[in-house]
């Protein structure tokens, strides 16, 4: 019997672009009832930048800054309209939390946070300031996002899914290329809850609406994936994930052998998540370190459900590159034009960037960035047809790759 299918609440967000700097609209695309299509405007928050900025200090392993420029033509605000945004800023959100200031790390002993050797009860360790720095950020995306009427719309989407007893998708669309890098997953309504990525109740995904029709989709008798390993590192022949050895093939090899079967012992799941007796025939055909050409030839040859790519990969206005090999490369327009040939279904990329859009120069003086609409490779395959793309939003470290595969 399929599987009923959950209630949806989408939501978009774009710049108002005649209304002045720092003011965004949202309203609700598709909703579980006839009045929950609802749209807000609002502005967005001064004391949210310095969280975001403060967040990529932290957590960037880059190193790069990406600001939010604020005003409607791509600019960044100027110094004397700065505190006439901020004072309109905080008289539309007075309830904005402030960023919490970092504290020296406390080093934890064997009794803290248990019980001492008399019997008393010791107090718990502090939190980190990357924990709350992360709370912090994700609960003003939360309360910034779910304001008004949109709030509103998703109490009562919720209350509908609950009789449903089924949870309920919760889905943005970002339509400012600006606050695709915004770490969206991590939002949450208060401390102590967890973030919307992580909640049993909500399923949370990013969406574009502004996409051609798809063509009808059949279901598939068996799941067949095609695992492409490419490089860890431009300039680097074998990936990372396992440790080095002298053989950068056979260490692909074994690798390769690993996430096969990984992706083969995958069962499908019921609707209160457990394990159903209902198995898909799986088959996984590795390709390491392969060609453009050899790549494309076996996505022709072939009949694949899903591709699956592990390497590295780096942004660019084109979808940005994908290094298959030692000197060879693949963009994200080449990759979408052969996927949607081959009707693949879904592309996984266990890769760095995928879901980064490129940045170019806004003024040659002063060295200001502007991000590029629709450039990240996972909007360059979905706007291509391809019906689902998951992919990273920032650079991952090697036991980060290897656990998501696992």
């Amino acid at each position: 019997m399929a599987r009923p299918e959950s209630p949806c609440l989408s939501i978009a967000i774009a710049r108002l672009r005649t209304a002045g700097a720092n003011h965004f609209a949202t309203w609700v695309l598709q909703a579980p009832y006839p009045s929950g299509y609802v749209h807000h405007d609002c502005m967005w928050p001064d004391t949210l930048s310095e969280s975001w900025k403060a967040w990529q200090e932290m957590f960037s392993p880059s190193g790069t800054i990406h600001e939010l420029p604020l005003n409607p033509d791509g600019s960044f605000v100027s110094p004397e309209n700065s505190q006439n945004i901020l004072a309109e800023t905080e008289q539309r959100t007075p309830h904005s939390l402030h960023l919490p200031p970092p504290t020296p790390s406390v080093p934890l002993h064997l009794g803290q946070g248990g019980w001492g050797d008399r019997g008393e009860l010791n107090p718990p360790p502090p939190a980190s300031y990357s924990s709350r720095l992360m709370q912090h950020l994700g609960i003003n995306l939360w309360q910034w996002l779910f304001e008004g009427p949109i709030q509103g719309s998703l109490q009562e989407s919720k209350g509908i899914a609950i009789g449903q007893n089924l949870p309920l998708r919760v889905r943005i669309d970002l339509r400012e290329p600006y606050l695709i890098a915004l770490p969206w997953e991590i939002m949450q309504p208060h401390a102590g809850q967890p973030a919307i990525s992580l909640s049993q109740q909500l399923l949370f995904s990013r969406t574009t609406s502004n996409v051609e029709p798809l063509p009808p989709l059949h279901p598939a008798e068996s799941l067949n994936i095609l695992l492409v390993l490419g490089q860890a590192e431009p300039g680097r022949g074998a990936n990372s994930q396992f440790p080095s050895s002298n053989n950068g093939h056979l260490q692909l090899g074994e690798e390769a052998l690993a996430l096969a079967g990984v992706l083969e012992s995958a069962f499908p799941t019921d609707d209160s998540g457990k394990y159903s007796d209902i198995s898909v025939p799986t088959r996984v055909d590795t390709l390491i370190e392969p060609t453009a050409a050899e790549l494309i030839s076996r996505l022709e040859t072939q009949s694949y459900n899903i591709l699956f790519y592990a390497g590295h990969g780096i942004p660019g206005p084109d979808g940005g590159l994908l290094f298959l090999g030692p000197d060879t490369a693949i963009n994200g327009t080449e990759l979408a034009q052969v996927l949607v040939r081959c009707r693949v279904t879904l592309a996984v990329f266990n890769a760095c960037w995928g879901a980064q859009p490129a940045v170019e120069r806004l003024h040659s003086t002063n060295g200001q960035q502007q991000a590029i609409a629709r450039s990240s490779l996972a909007e360059v395959l979905i706007h291509h047809g391809v019906p689902a793309v998951l992919g990273m939003r920032d650079s991952i470290a090697d036991r980060e790759a290897l656990s998501f595969i696992q």
